[in-house]
């Protein structure tokens, strides 16, 4: 790009006391060289600004604001400056030397393995968590600005487009690059391929539009490819401001389910609804390798049999505070034929509780499958919005703001990658309205039933059950794979029902109570899914059910 043949001859010859040996590469700050250190003895790389462009007052600034932001900087995992110098035809500065070739040359068109995966995006999220913990936002992170030396660790190079926060110097020309050399000159600072949404759109940045760049670099680690492209510049910022990417799992269907989760949330396009630090980022990268490594977390090319997953400590928590806390009856079904119902006494383990919010205005909560994240609806001035919790960090995020109609009963799909609520027209949670999902990562939520009624619940395949109110207080109890807003009418039950619904560990059964043609009280029973006929956890009456939840066994009910 800034190559010319001043500084081609400039190999071979010296500059102040550094001899200069080869050629390394050059970019959008300008042309790197193998030197050799005369005084120290030492190999290091300078970095020149290029003849012509050096007389620019501009440019000259973004060059010694380089230097400063990286002289600032100490991280095994980011290249170390040792010099600045000036002479009468060139500035340039003096850093280390890694010897080894960049990320994009090891990836090409192959993914990483997972331990490799692992051991480079921990580094190199580390790396960037420090550069942001002193107000350096790099804004031009990219695989071919992070290199593997010959020991295989990591260095983040280029700092030069980074932006300290009490000092940014905007409007200036930049050469843009995509990978297969299509360049062009305009004033967007950043390599297109991997730009967030907000730089590809001129916008103000800040250290989430970092988070969005290394959702770039962890999903071309995980499979081999960018996530969005082009033929062009602007059609490739088009894809990056429109375009929902092919899920890594689908790309690449050896990789744990969560690290799919993982680069979503990086990937949203809206900041807010990013990680909002790369330190939370980092966290739960190695939280997810602690589980793989522990197996608490199977990864499906380890598995014979589908994934598994051991109950982890949080979810025991939720568990065991069920147990302990929940008055109520546990029934056991009644297989036919039988005359007595056999009562089951749970165990209850030794427990502790720890308050996760304090604000008071907390109304429903659920937990994730992998007990990581906490949605919940807040309750605030007449209206409830869902938010979403990190537990290990205490971050908090809106996903739904306030709205009109009576927001309730939040729950996680299945993968985790959604949570569903339902949404009443009426005043009542009760009252006929619209269930709806929002991506945790980030989105706009999506209404993919109408008209139901009460509660609703999920099966493990992703199957809702749900109520609707029709004919004179006549509950039909329907279900719905909830693609695309169609549902698909598995199952109607046409006696008169509670709101109540839980669905078997194994997806096989709904539980719910109807109302006895006496019409007082109510009887739990299950419903199979096949549509074959329901069968009663015995003939007691119960009144004011709620909360129904199944035994791990499926075969009794809280």
């Amino acid at each position: 790009m800034y190559a010319d043949e001043t500084t081609d001859r400039l190999i071979g010859t010296m500059l102040a006391h550094y001899q200069i040996t080869a050629k390394l590469g050059e970019g959008g700050m300008g042309v790197v060289y193998r030197a050799l250190d005369t005084k120290l003895d030492r190999e290091v790389a300078l970095k020149i600004l290029p003849a012509g462009v050096t007389t620019t007052t501009e440019t000259r600034i973004r060059f010694e604001r380089e230097v400063k932001v990286i002289a600032a900087l100490n991280h095994p995992n980011i290249v170390t400056v040792h010099a600045i110098e000036h002479t009468e035809t060139h500035t340039f500065f003096a850093m280390e030397l890694v010897d080894g070739p960049p990320l994009d040359q090891l990836l090409q068109t192959r993914a990483l393995p997972l331990a490799r995966y692992f051991e480079i995006a921990l580094s190199l999220t580390d790396a960037v968590s420090c550069a942001h913990d002193q107000g350096i936002t790099h804004r031009d992170l990219k695989p071919a600005n992070i290199v593997v030396d010959k020991q295989g660790r990591l260095k983040v190079l280029d700092f030069g487009l980074a932006k300290l926060k009490s000092m940014a110097i905007e409007d200036f020309a930049q050469t843009v690059a995509l990978p297969g050399s299509i360049t062009v000159e305009g004033r967007i600072v950043g390599t297109v391929a991997y730009m967030s949404p907000e730089q590809a759109e001129g916008k103000s940045v800040d250290p989430r539009s970092d988070i969005f760049s290394l959702g770039i670099i962890l999903y071309q680690m995980a499979t081999g490819q960018i996530p969005f492209r082009g033929d062009t510049p602007v059609s490739t910022m088009s894809a990056i401001l429109k375009d929902t990417p092919t899920p890594v799992t689908e790309l690449n269907q050896t990789l744990p389910h969560h690290l799919g989760r993982i680069i979503r949330r990086c990937l949203a396009k809206d900041p807010g609804r990013r990680y909002q630090s790369v330190r939370d980022l980092h966290n739960d990268l190695l939280d997810l390798r602690e589980e793989i490594d522990s197996g608490e977390m199977s990864v499906p090319a380890m598995e014979a049999n589908g994934p598994r997953r051991r109950l982890g400590a949080r979810r025991l928590l939720v568990v065991g505070l069920l147990l302990v806390v929940v008055a109520a009856a546990t029934v056991s079904f009644w297989p036919p034929g039988s005359d007595t119902v056999t009562p089951v006494v749970p165990s209850t383990p030794e427990l502790s509780v720890t308050p996760l919010t304090r604000s008071g205005a907390i109304d429903l909560a659920c937990l994730s499958p992998d007990g990581k994240y906490l949605a919940y609806v807040r309750a605030e001035d007449g209206q409830r919005s869902l938010w979403l919790r990190q537990i290990a960090t205490g971050s908090d995020l809106e996903i739904v703001p306030a709205t009109a109609g009576l927001l309730s009963d939040p729950q996680f799909s299945p993968d985790g990658d959604f949570i569903y609520y339902h949404l009443a027209r009426g005043e009542s949670e009760k009252s006929r309205g619209d269930i709806h999902r929002v991506p945790l990562v980030g989105g706009r939520s999506r209404r993919v039933v109408s008209g139901a009624s009460g509660e609703f619940a999920i099966s493990p395949d992703g199957t809702l059950a749900f109520n609707r109110h029709e004919d004179m207080n006549r509950h039909i109890m329907l279900l719905s794979r909830g693609e695309d807003g169609e549902t698909s009418e598995l199952v109607t039950y046409s006696v008169l029902t509670s709101h109540e619904l839980a669905i078997s560990p194994d997806g096989s059964m709904v539980a719910t109570c109807r109302i006895p043609a006496a019409g007082i009280g109510e009887i739990v029973t299950a419903v199979p899914l096949d549509g074959g006929p329901a069968r009663d956890f015995g003939d007691e009456l119960w009144n004011g059910v709620a909360g129904l939840a199944w035994l791990p066994d499926g075969q009794s009910v809280l």
